[in-house]
């Protein structure tokens, strides 16, 4: 994320806003599980920052989680 943010010019957490975060989600790489969780722990994260008071709004609280179908033939999900 870091390098993520620093690529577009940002500096500080409570510069980033929910599109940018949605931009970097999309950048994402992985299986459908490791991208769900990533979300979580990202979102935890900003979660840990709005309740400690390190920024005043949570960017992530808007991102809403995909939705996935598991497949029968391999047991790993697929994007609906």
């Amino acid at each position: 994320m870091k390098a993520y943010a620093q690529s577009n010019g940002t500096i500080f957490l409570n510069n980033l806003t929910t599109p940018e975060l949605l931009d970097f989600r999309s950048t994402w790489e992985n299986a459908n599980l490791s991208t769900k969780k990533k979300l979580e722990l990202m979102k935890a994260f900003f979660k840990f920052c709005t309740t400690a008071k390190l920024i005043p709004v949570n960017p992530a609280e808007g991102i809403s989680r995909r939705k996935f179908k598991m497949s029968r033939s391999c047991h790993s999900p697929t994007r609906k």
